[in-house]
């Protein structure tokens, strides 16, 4: 189903502008500068036996005074660091899924899939704050008040995260962030686990609203109850969940009114970020096989829902048809070629039902 979202152009397909988001839009990114100037300088670290702090520590190469020789280092090991740490990958049939809840607590099946997009090392270095060296496909919350992606996540509901990690941009912004240290702290360097608590996970906030913002679509929809607006943290936010509401019914308005193709229907859903939906959901750069293709396709899951279930409200739009068929056969190949039962053997039929019940039923 992720190949339905691929698409050359996504940011040249149409969208419509609706009144009241371009201030929303303003304090997302408002709150996202202030919360992650505030990780960055809180001092804050992960526990030492977080996954991201096993990846890193992995990184058994030296750091190199050339950015472009180490990343294209760490380039040669990701399969390997995708085997030790439970990554899905092209050449990783092996995860280790005890749930420990890394990001978004107990409640929540979770798990990393390798992204192997390509970037410039040297830009990448020199921006080395700002890298999204991982991004969130896929959560459950259904509010916007940005809690640090830490494991203590309050009220998650049960159920699937999905976290896409681009390893050799995670090592450049670890080497990048080494020499920061070097000159700031004269040689005393903090640990790696305040490196992942202070960058890392702040990084992950402007892709979990953006999912967060279209899992409160999705529930409004189907008139599933929304998590009310709430103090998560420290700082002061405003994040106006008169305004987003507001938002969110003239966008279901205008999508039950206007016959409207997949990606246009995407094109105008709004994000925390410039982007729109459907350049968002773009998916990971990555070798698709079968040991990788069942987290591929359970990130997507929530994303064709949508879509089907609108699309199912203009049965006389032929564009409309046409996808629905070509979701019917995607499914079909699902089922048939058995591609979810690659995924670990605890989740296995909790994710067959997911996909049964949000995808198939709506695919007939």
């Amino acid at each position: 189903m992720y190949t339905l979202f691929e698409t050359p152009n996504p940011n040249k397909t149409p969208r419509y502008f609706y009144m009241g988001f371009e201030s929303v839009h303003r304090r997302w990114l408002e709150n996202i500068i202030r919360l992650q100037g505030h990780w960055r300088t809180s001092g804050y670290a992960v526990k030492s036996d977080h996954v991201l702090s096993r990846l890193i520590g992995s990184f058994s190469i030296p750091l190199y005074d050339d950015v472009r020789k180490y990343r294209d280092a760490i380039t040669d090991m990701v399969p390997q660091l995708c085997m030790a740490c439970g990554i899905a990958a092209p050449t990783n049939s092996s995860y280790t899924l005890q749930n420990p809840g890394w990001f978004y607590g107990l409640k929540d099946k979770e798990w990393l899939i390798s992204d192997s997009s390509d970037f410039d090392p040297i830009v990448a270095a020199r921006n080395w704050e700002s890298l999204e060296p991982l991004k969130v496909l896929r959560h459950t919350l259904t509010d916007l008040n940005m809690p640090l992606p830490n494991g203590e996540v309050p009220d998650t509901a049960d159920g699937y995260v999905i976290i896409s990690i681009n390893i050799p941009m995670l090592a450049v912004q670890y080497w990048s962030w080494q020499r920061s240290q070097v000159i700031t702290t004269q040689g005393a360097a903090e640990r790696i686990q305040q490196f992942i608590g202070q960058y890392i996970l702040p990084s992950l906030l402007p892709s979990q609203t953006t999912v967060a913002f279209f899992n409160r679509l999705h529930a409004t929809m189907r008139g599933v109850a929304v998590t009310a607006e709430r103090k998560v943290n420290s700082l002061a936010l405003s994040t106006n969940y008169t305004n987003v509401d507001r938002v969110i019914k003239t966008l279901l308005t205008d999508f039950e009114t206007n016959k409207m193709t997949f990606p246009e229907i995407f094109g105008c859903i709004p994000t925390s970020t410039a982007e729109t939906m459907l350049s968002f959901i773009q998916p990971p750069d990555t070798i698709v096989a079968r040991q990788n293709q069942w987290a591929l396709e359970a990130a997507y899951i929530p994303y064709a829902s949508f879509a089907l279930q609108l699309s199912k409200k203009h049965d006389n739009n032929a564009q409309n048809q046409l996808e629905r068929n070509v979701i019917y056969r995607l499914t079909q190949r699902i089922v048939n070629d058995r591609l979810l039962d690659a995924a670990p053997r605890s989740i296995r039929n909790d994710l067959r039902l997911d996909f049964d019940v949000q995808v198939a039923v709506w695919s007939q």
